[in-house]
């Protein structure tokens, strides 16, 4: 059964018909055009970022060949989410338009602990978004603060329910190729091992963005290495998502452009959650274009993976002009 149910994920966006006309501002959604025009100015902006094109039986004949999906390569991940259980964390929390509390989606920005403080977990937002499903002040008990759990198993997770698909040990534990000079080669960045180094050793993801035919939306991808370049299993993956999170909207999947599995945050919920936000934008006056949609995307994505430091370049907030 299990594994009838992977066939069925993996070809079920080649019996999906390409979406054709813009659903930007009516669904979240993008075209497979918009996603690479989005993608160039990802780029542009952010030139850490590049198109790649995958293994060539792999190509969506949806795409140009060369800009199958976007990458970024020794992405660096200094702590741990269990940080955040000393810090304090402000946090917009933005529904995913499911229904009830399923599919928020929280962008928490981390602020240094502060001895005179209390031990709550503060959560703002503007009183005119509230209309947006941006949520008001309510604090609640220190500890990681991510979406509310779903108290619904059947409800729009059906698509997760997978989560027996996982990386053994043994396959995620490979080492990462070494450099020949006394360094280790950490997803693509090498550091310094010697004592006299100041560089500072951490744990690396290559992270990737692919179009998702299915939902029409761009899905986040992670695979990541530890301080001596070898490859992190499923544990030691999750250990940099937030706990409600993990193994449940964040499960171990086959890349559909290369052969080795990776960390993904799946993307049943990016259209709901992209259309609040974009709303919530154009509320205040600053109606974003298409190709400001990865910048967008990032952002809330970092609600998931808030210790990993990609580059998205531009500070886009919900309650104001993006800069």
């Amino acid at each position: 059964m299990e594994e009838a149910f992977r066939l069925f994920k993996s070809t079920r966006e080649y019996f999906t018909p390409v979406l054709t006309e813009t659903a930007f501002y009516e669904k979240g959604m993008l075209t497979p055009e918009e996603f690479v025009r989005a993608g160039d100015q990802l780029i542009r902006n952010c030139p850490s970022w590049r198109w790649e094109s995958g293994e060539p039986s792999k190509v969506r004949p949806y795409l140009p060949a060369d800009k199958q999906f976007l990458s970024t390569r020794g992405v660096p991940s200094y702590s741990r989410v269990s940080v955040l259980q000393a810090s304090k964390v402000v946090e917009e929390v933005v529904k995913g338009g499911m229904g009830d509390a399923e599919g928020d989606w929280c962008a928490p920005e981390l602020l240094k602990p502060d001895e005179n403080d209390t031990d709550e977990v503060l959560v703002e937002a503007e009183d005119a978004l509230e209309e947006h499903n941006v949520k008001g002040p309510a604090p609640v008990a220190s500890k990681p603060v991510a979406a509310p759990a779903s108290s619904n198993k059947n409800d729009d997770y059906l698509d997760m329910e997978d989560e027996s698909l996982a990386l053994d040990d043994a396959t995620t534990s490979q080492a990462a190729p070494s450099g020949s000079t006394g360094g280790a080669k950490v997803g693509g960045v090498t550091t310094e091992n010697t004592p006299s180094s100041n560089l500072v050793r951490a744990r690396r993801y290559d992270v990737s963005i692919t179009y998702d035919n299915y939902y029409r939306t761009p899905r986040f991808w992670l695979f990541g290495y530890d301080e001596n370049g070898s490859a992190l299993s499923t544990t030691d993956v999750y250990q940099d998502i937030m706990t409600d999170y993990a193994n449940k909207t964040v499960t171990i999947d086959p890349h559909p452009h290369v052969s080795r599995p990776h960390a993904s945050i799946h993307p049943c919920q990016h259209g709901p959650a992209m259309l609040n936000i974009i709303q919530a934008l154009k509320e205040v006056g600053s109606a974003p274009q298409v190709e400001q949609y990865m910048f967008i995307f990032l952002k809330f994505i970092q609600s998931v993976v808030p210790t990993i430091e990609y580059d998205y370049t531009f500070d886009v907030q919900v309650r104001g002009k993006d800069a």
